[in-house]
């Protein structure tokens, strides 16, 4: 216990400290517990984030002189494993057999700290959590009252970084009178987001389009979207690659295209030249059938590994196709990936009309690891 709290003191001292994580708990309804200082108030304290099994968490604001004290004691009393998260390294305890606590202590001394961000991080979200949108209210994101229901926070948080990311590019898109296709839409969080963020924040004449396969889910969409009187957000029932929209796009976005879809969705918005393309990919099993490299066979021999390379790898080529095909191209994370693993964004903005070698660069890489070449036809 004293060395668990002497290390947490350390931590907290030199703000050094990344976070905390309580796991393994003796309370079922308990999932984990994660504390990470924030400022409140100008004062710095450390706050413990108690996440439950059936969704939803409550927090706890422990002020620094005695938090040490209470996170040793809260991993004894309620918890069998704590990890201690700093930039220099990472301290491991558990409880052995006997109740004996196992603590193994691997962090060292290292330069810099880190940045504590302010509890009052409502103001720098575009839609605030203390106003009721009626949208939010619709899509069963916040209740009647304009509260954000407990399990819907992450897609909530989802939301604003989107909304973010959007607002990064607006120099890449017209004035006004835009047009956003949103591709594989599903339930469109996003679309009608981003449709108002643009209509009702910034004024602005759009258009978004958005089409799924799902039909029920596509009824769903357009019910909504009267209800709050999106006039101008439309969906369509149908194969991206058949349906025809009404007007060419200025952004293609899509979240979580499974498979496949997402390099379809990709190759559209290339051959309808979008200039901005925000693409979050998701379940990338097409590699993992087909890679054959004796060079990574230490890799790929292992199935759970060979899944993950291949992820890792399929996303790597569609940035390559996306470069090759002029645009510049960023991966970013688009939300925590506690929250998610399926968190990577990949951002494209159009710059030039392509690029030889970055052709010639994508059909090699494809060629050497038996992908498919999903960009050949749109160079």
């Amino acid at each position: 216990m004293k060395r668990i709290t002497e290390t947490v003191f350390k931590c907290i001292e030199g703000r050094t400290l990344k976070k905390i994580v309580l796991s393994k708990s003796s309370n079922k309804a308990v999932d984990r517990a994660v504390a990470k200082l924030v400022k409140i108030k100008d004062e710095t304290m450390l706050q413990t984030e108690v996440l439950f099994t059936a969704g939803g968490a409550k927090h706890l604001n422990v002020p620094l002189e005695n938090a040490p004290e209470y996170i040793a004691k809260e991993f004894a009393a309620n918890y069998g494993q704590i990890n201690v998260v700093d930039i220099g390294g990472i301290a491991e305890g558990k409880i052995g057999k006997g109740g004996n606590i196992v603590f193994i202590n691997k962090i060292k001394k290292a330069e810099g700290a880190v940045e504590v961000l302010s509890q009052n991080r409502e103001k720098d979200y575009i839609l605030s959590p203390n106003t009721k949108f009626d949208f939010l209210v619709e899509l069963g994101i916040q209740d009647s009252s304009g509260r954000i229901h407990d399990k819907k926070q992450s897609k909530f948080r989802q939301i604003n970084k989107f909304l973010e990311i959007i607002k990064d590019t607006l120099k890449y898109l017209p004035d006004d009178n835009i047009v956003i296709w949103d591709l594989c839409c599903g339930k469109s969080y996003l679309s009608f987001a981003a449709y108002y963020y643009f209509k009702n924040i910034l004024g602005k004449n759009i258009k978004i389009y958005g089409v799924d396969l799902k039909k029920d889910v596509i009824e769903y969409c357009s019910s909504v979207a009267k209800r709050v009187s999106f006039d101008g957000l439309v969906f369509f029932h149908g194969d991206i690659n058949e349906v025809s929209l009404p007007a060419k796009p200025h952004m293609v976005m899509s979240l979580h295209a499974c498979d496949i879809a997402t390099d379809i969705v990709l190759n559209k918005a290339v051959i309808d030249k979008a200039p901005v393309i925000l693409s979050t990919p998701c379940c990338q099993h097409e590699l993992a059938g087909q890679i054959k490299t004796q060079n990574l066979s230490f890799i790929t021999d292992y199935p759970i590994l060979k899944q993950k390379l291949s992820s890792l790898m399929t996303d790597a080529l569609r940035c390559q196709g996306l470069k090759a095909c002029g645009y510049s191209v960023t991966c970013l994370e688009f939300i925590d990936p506690e929250e998610t693993p399926k968190n990577t964004m990949i951002k494209a903005v159009k710059t030039s009309s392509g690029d030889q070698r970055e052709k010639e660069e994508y059909i090699r890489l494809c060629e050497e690891y038996n992908a498919t070449q999903h960009f050949k036809d749109v160079f």
